[in-house]
């Protein structure tokens, strides 16, 4: 089915040349909360056999590459917004693993 709708971009951020009040006033930065479950958050990822990366600013599994790559853990709010980054990329693999094992299963 055809639409004419137009999927240009759709966040200030991503258009060129607009006035200051489209863009929000930028908020102190709050203290970062530590979670009192990092070192069970860190013993869980490390007991699965995969190949995190660290560094640049975005989150993401590289099926090519068959690994996670991640921002630096200071790059989040908290380590629980780290944790859950990191187990929502543990997710990917899991339904490309799936996918690969069931046949006609899309991921």
């Amino acid at each position: 089915m055809f639409s004419p709708r137009h999927c240009g971009p759709t966040l200030p951020d991503q258009i060129d040349g607009l006035p200051a009040h489209y863009y929000p006033d930028l908020a102190p930065p709050e203290d970062r909360p530590e979670s009192v479950h990092r070192t069970a958050i860190d013993a869980f990822f490390a007991t699965l056999p995969i190949d995190i990366r660290h560094g640049g600013n975005a989150a993401f599994f590289s099926p090519a590459g068959d690994y996670i790559q991640m921002p630096p853990r200071e790059a989040f709010h908290s380590n629980d917004h780290y944790a859950s980054t990191l187990g929502h990329e543990v997710c990917n693999i899991a339904s490309v693993l799936i996918s690969r094992t069931v046949d006609g299963l899309c991921a």
